[in-house]
């Protein structure tokens, strides 16, 4: 397990690797100035830090159906398991995060329900904030207003079903979606100038993401989700402003992504010397 454990992050790495060469990230940031890669890097940051949100979200369903259970282990094995989603097929986030949870003595029928939880929460969120952005700036205002209804009525039904700890789930993942569509707005005001512009963009963004999370056999939704951005944003600005809005947001969740990963590899062995500095210091 452990050398398909370190040949699956090899390979997740492979391909972010080739992700961020088609992007070719140092001219695109180049060509932004030094107010635009700023921004580009702290939005990277800062996606990074609420992929700790979803991470929260999905442990608290998980130990909520398996008793009690450590928040920053679990919390590390899904920061781990978030570079498998760039490996072809897009699923073996799920599949690592089965194996990773494991150790800790979450039962695979637990986490597979936490997963099942997480994957609709996605579908709902993600509707009703795109809904609502779009909506908001008056663009595909009968189609968001139908999906709103939708997703507010699917939530509804979610939650009188109430899997374990599936409404603190809900909030964790209330706040990523906010966080991120956050994020999507701030990079469309710099590249319009325009706030309202801006709300439809990130509304346009949501739904693109969620188009690429649905199709499997993308890497991390990589060309579908920037496709369906094309199609969705084509009345709300130019396609040259909507191609470098996509490639600027594909960026900064690579790059997220890759350094939360990255991040959750590398905590363990500093929370052991942390422990062993600590204990010679006692």
């Amino acid at each position: 397990m452990r050398a398909v454990g370190g040949l699956a992050f090899v390979a997740s790495l492979y391909f972010i690797a080739l992700a961020f060469r088609n992007l070719e990230p140092g001219e695109r940031l180049t060509s932004l100035g030094p107010d635009g890669a700023a921004i580009v890097a702290i939005s990277s940051v800062a996606y990074a830090g609420l992929l700790t949100l979803l991470a929260a979200a999905w442990h608290r369903v998980a130990s909520t159906a398996n008793g009690a259970a450590p928040l920053c282990p679990t919390i590390i094995a899904y920061g781990k398991s978030v570079l498998g989603k760039y490996l072809p097929g897009s699923v073996f986030q799920y599949a690592s995060r089965q194996l990773l949870g494991a150790a800790f003595g979450f039962s695979q029928k637990d986490m597979a329900l936490s997963s099942m939880v997480e994957i609709l929460l996605h579908v709902l969120i993600s509707i009703l904030m795109a809904s609502a952005l779009l909506a908001a700036a008056g663009y595909w205002s009968s189609l968001a207003m139908i999906a709103f209804v939708a997703a507010t009525s699917g939530f509804v039904v979610l939650a009188l079903k109430r899997p374990p700890g599936v409404l603190v789930a809900a909030l964790f993942q209330f706040l990523f979606f906010f966080g991120f569509g956050s994020i999507a707005a701030t990079i469309a005001v710099f590249l319009t100038g325009d706030v309202v512009t801006a709300i439809a963009m990130a509304g346009a963004f949501l739904a693109a993401w969620l188009v690429g999370f649905l199709v499997p056999f993308a890497p991390g939704g990589i060309g579908v989700r920037e496709a369906a951005l094309l199609a969705i944003g084509a009345p709300i600005a130019d396609p040259a402003t909507l191609l470098s809005f996509a490639a600027l947001t594909r960026l900064i969740t690579l790059a997220g992504d890759c350094g939360y990963g990255l991040t959750s590899f590398a905590a363990p062995h500093f929370l052991a010397r942390w422990n062993r500095q600590a204990s010679v210091g006692q």
